[in-house]
């Protein structure tokens, strides 16, 4: 799994990514990709491919 990081500067994101991402454990990184665009789709926001 790749080493990730997040720099956002909304507050709900942040806390989403502290959350719920960081601590996702995954070794495929196409599984760990789709779980957190889940994830953040889930809270209403939009990734753009």
């Amino acid at each position: 799994m790749k080493r990730r990081h997040l720099h956002a500067e909304n507050s709900r994101l942040l806390q989403i990514w502290e959350s719920e991402i960081r601590t996702l454990h995954e070794d495929d990184d196409d599984i760990w990709d789709r779980k957190m665009r889940e994830i953040v789709k889930k809270a209403g926001f939009i990734i753009r491919e």
